[in-house]
């Protein structure tokens, strides 16, 4: 806020003009003593707060739900935001008991598999200790998870597709042209020998999951192997599904991840590939 006296006086003269909605229709209904009693921007902060209160108990629920979405916020966003619910909800003040609860709270709400590398010094951490953990983390975090936002996400989908259409014509043409005597050696091969063609890779579909039924686990269709089978829970959750349906099933992604099957069974022997 501006501390310069005058400032008050000229945003109480002109703030009317810039409500909308309902504050609009409540400050048109009062009266002009009532206006006149408004000699500073506190005045009017404090007559809208007493003519639009909230309801705490719906704002604390709120405030301890908040859980940080990954693939639609960076987690820095996500810290203040639920910052702000909190103060919102419970008037926390910047520092003090309650500021060791606020950040626990926010540190709550981070994914399980965050929260430990998240390191706070104990009795005297802040909100800049917290964030410039969650600033280092997140990206490693993303890594090892593949869980990315949404717009990187797509970005990435686009350059794995774009290296799979070009497949061994680009890491051929790359290479650097070999000398003469290699030369003739190298033209006398196969022109298919020399570079393997790309593994094959394909997104999850939701349709190709087949439910469990009896003593038959959960299972999934490749698109060129055998069903894949789920033998054991999913590692983020718990829960009996695949790993890479998790962000599908739990968070409403759209996004989908490619489906590795190194870590699940197949019903034949037969899986020359790591990808489906």
């Amino acid at each position: 806020m501006n501390r310069d006296p005058r400032w008050d006086s000229a945003v109480v003269a002109v703030i009317a003009t810039a409500f909308t909605g309902p504050a609009a229709r409540w400050h048109a209904t009062l009266s002009t003593e009532t206006v006149e009693k408004h000699r500073s921007v506190a005045d009017i902060f404090r007559a809208m707060r007493k003519a639009f209160p909230i309801n705490r108990g719906q704002v604390r629920l709120e405030a301890h739900q908040r859980r940080w979405e990954p693939r639609i916020e960076p987690a820095m966003m996500y810290a203040y935001d639920k910052q702000s619910m909190l103060r919102t909800a419970y008037s926390l003040v910047s520092s003090g008991p309650q500021h060791e609860i606020e950040l626990a709270e926010i540190v709550d709400g981070l994914p399980d598999t965050m929260k430990p590398m998240i390191r706070l010094p104990p009795g005297s951490s802040n909100m800049d200790d917290l964030v410039h953990e969650l600033c280092q983390w997140e990206y490693v975090w993303r890594k090892i998870h593949k869980i990315f936002l949404a717009d990187e996400d797509t970005s990435q989908s686009s350059v794995e597709t774009k290296t799979s259409d070009s497949g061994g014509r680009t890491s051929s043409s790359s290479r650097p042209k070999p000398a003469a005597p290699p030369k003739v050696v190298t033209e006398s091969r196969p022109p298919t020998a020399s570079t393997p063609s790309a593994s094959p890779r394909y997104r999850y579909d939701p349709s190709k999951v087949v439910e469990s039924q009896g003593d038959e686990p959960r299972k999934y269709l490749r698109e060129n192997g055998p069903p894949m089978r789920l033998n054991r829970p999913c590692s983020r959750c718990g829960e009996q599904h695949f790993d890479f349906e998790h962000a599908f099933l739990k968070e409403g992604a759209r996004a989908f991840p490619l489906v590795h099957v190194a870590d699940y069974e197949v019903d034949t022997d037969e899986n020359e590939s790591d990808f489906v």
